[in-house]
């Protein structure tokens, strides 16, 4: 299966295909029915880094999706995060990888930086390849977080898996600690 836009990733995330995720909503309507008080992270289907704004109060979040210009249906919410729990973060991909005259099955781009992935990554981030990219993800997920993302890498050849990893149980699915955000090739 390829995910080709940010739209099937979000249908796939809502289903749990990736593992355990973090509580999301297609609508603030949806939010106010779950009962969900926190605070949330309003992103958009669109590609190429649309809108993005974290840790807005369901008010907040009213306001910029009344403002922003953007058609509400393509508009979607998740439950902000504890940064404080992450491990790390990044972008994992299996591929043929050529460096320094050396041949690598995959690479992991990531941060150990306590923030939100789009500004941890730009602060600082770190590459590993082949097997101790593998060791660095594996170290850190649990058992059950582990098989599920081995389950995202054979489900979806080729593609850019986002995930991150916590130091404690985290998203819907009991024994999980990472959440894989985004499957993409786009």
């Amino acid at each position: 299966m390829q995910v080709l836009n940010k739209k099937s990733n979000l249908n796939l995330f809502s289903t749990n295909a990736f593992g355990a995720k973090s509580p999301s909503w297609n609508t603030l309507q949806e939010v106010r029915e779950s009962n969900y008080k926190e605070k949330v992270v309003l992103r958009t289907t669109m590609g190429g880094n649309g809108l993005c704004c974290y840790d807005l109060t369901i008010e907040e979040a009213e306001n910029v999706v009344k403002n922003c210009g953007i058609d509400p249906s393509f508009i979607y919410f998740n439950a902000t995060t504890d940064d404080n729990f992450l491990v790390l973060q990044g972008e994992y991909m299996e591929s043929i990888i050529v460096k320094d005259s050396k041949v690598y099955a995959c690479c992991f781009t990531y941060t150990t930086i306590k923030k939100k992935m789009r500004i941890a990554l730009k602060e600082e981030s770190h590459v590993e390849y082949g097997i101790q990219a593998r060791k660095l993800l594996i170290e850190a997920m649990t058992p059950s977080s582990w098989s599920d993302f081995e389950a995202v890498l054979e489900n979806f050849p080729n593609h850019i898996v986002e995930v991150s990893v916590y130091n404690n149980n985290y998203g819907d699915i009991l024994g999980r600690n990472a959440i894989v955000w985004e499957v993409r090739t786009y």
